[in-house]
């Protein structure tokens, strides 16, 4: 058998961002004036800061034994700064002081390994198996004057289990040695025109996560992960299995599944089903079921009442949503399409909206409107319903994930 190796040209990514951002979350809390708000979400909620972030990454794919194995190489540096960070205080309660500017850098490698094969079973069907592995290792250091970054969205810090386990997607905010070996596999069928779509897509993987998260007092070289979160300390395996199906029965109607599992708690991190349904050229309608129950993460948390909570329940995130919608594109240039989020847990109205675009030939905009119904929060907490408004600008050749936001 004779081996030969093909590489494409290197590829690069480069994505440099910086801005002031601030947090001022809603006001709820008991009515004790020295520290009103020590339950939740605490004095240490209030902060700002200027940040800037970069990210630079570079892949050599190549092929080789005859172009049926293909490997994708990888390395990367990601650079974080900001202006004001969080310490702790003598009792270990987080709190957001101007502790002075903090930075962050962390150093990336890792390799995705994948064979290919594939075979026609009759004149239209086509079979294709995939089996992989990504490897991925990372290391973080903390420098400057702060303790802990203040959180504002994934940059920073995790917010949700994707964050946590999904190396191959976005890469965790601190050290991390993981594994990912899984199987793609795939049934293609050609058309009456000849040509050849996916009519069904299934891959079902492991992501094993081993971790160097030993909490430091000052935290100046980890994530800053605390006794009880998955996350911490043990240098032992943690196993997230998961699975991904597409299913297309015709050319316009696809239907989509996800779900992973929380081996440490022995339930469903979370699972997502949807349908995409185009009944004309202009019109589309979706339906998508939302689970979530896994835990939120923030730069630090208040002191528990142990008459009112029990352990750090208010931090965990239980979602479980219906959601209906559909676009319509009567002209070129404008697209609009609203929806309506039914919450299962409660059995009520969670959130109704719409969001509106305005195409150029370069360039889309994006108009939100958004209205939340009232709920109570896990802590015992009441939130009246609300609006939001938001603001996109995108590239249009790219689509809304390429764009910029402001909202209110």
């Amino acid at each position: 058998m004779s081996i030969r190796s093909r590489c494409s040209a290197c590829r690069s990514t480069t994505s440099p961002r910086i801005g002031y951002l601030r947090r001022n979350p809603a006001e709820y809390g008991y009515s004790d004036r020295d520290n009103p708000f020590s339950y939740n979400p605490g004095t240490w909620a209030y902060y700002d800061a200027f940040r800037a972030d970069t990210y630079h990454r570079l892949t050599a794919p190549f092929r080789t034994l005859n172009d049926i194995v293909s490997i994708v190489p990888r390395i990367a540096f990601h650079g974080t700064g900001w202006t004001k960070s969080g310490e702790d205080n003598l009792s270990g309660w987080g709190y957001s002081e101007k502790a002075g500017e903090l930075f962050r850098s962390i150093l990336e490698g890792g390799a995705t390994f994948a064979g290919r094969g594939t075979g026609w079973i009759d004149d239209r069907w086509r079979h294709m198996v995939e089996p992989y592995v990504d490897v991925l290792a990372q290391k973080a250091w903390m420098s400057g004057g702060g303790r802990r970054p203040y959180m504002f969205d994934s940059l920073d810090g995790s917010f949700v289990w994707d964050d946590q386990f999904a190396g191959r997607a976005r890469n965790l905010p601190y050290t991390y040695y993981g594994v990912t070996p899984g199987t793609r596999t795939a049934w293609d069928v050609l058309d009456d025109k000849g040509r050849l779509r996916t009519f069904f897509d299934v891959d079902v993987y492991a992501a094993l996560q081993f971790n160097e998260t030993s909490y430091a007092g000052d935290d100046d070289n980890h994530r800053l992960a605390k006794p009880g979160e998955p996350n911490y300390g043990k240098h032992d395996c943690f196993v997230a299995p998961g699975a991904r199906v597409r299913w297309h029965p015709e050319k316009d109607l696809s239907l989509m599944a996800r779900a992973e599992y929380d081996s440490d708690n022995n339930r469903v991190a979370f699972a997502d089903a949807g349908m995409r349904h185009r009944l004309f050229e202009n019109f589309s309608y979706n339906v998508d079921y939302i689970l979530r129950d896994f835990r939120c993460w923030d730069f630090s948390s208040s002191p528990y009442d142990p008459e009112q909570m029990t352990g750090d329940e208010f931090n965990y995130a239980h979602y479980h949503y219906v959601n209906v919608g559909f676009e319509h594109k009567p002209i070129d240039w404008f697209v609009w399409s609203p929806f309506i989020r039914w919450d299962i847990r409660e059995n009520e109205l969670e959130r109704v909206g719409s969001w509106f675009d305005f195409l150029t030939d370069c360039l889309g905009f994006r108009f939100v409107v958004e209205y939340q119904n009232s709920y109570m929060r896990l802590d015992g907490h009441e939130r009246d319903d609300d609006w939001s408004f938001g603001f996109f600008i995108s590239l249009r050749a790219f689509g809304p994930s390429s764009n910029g936001i402001l909202s209110f």
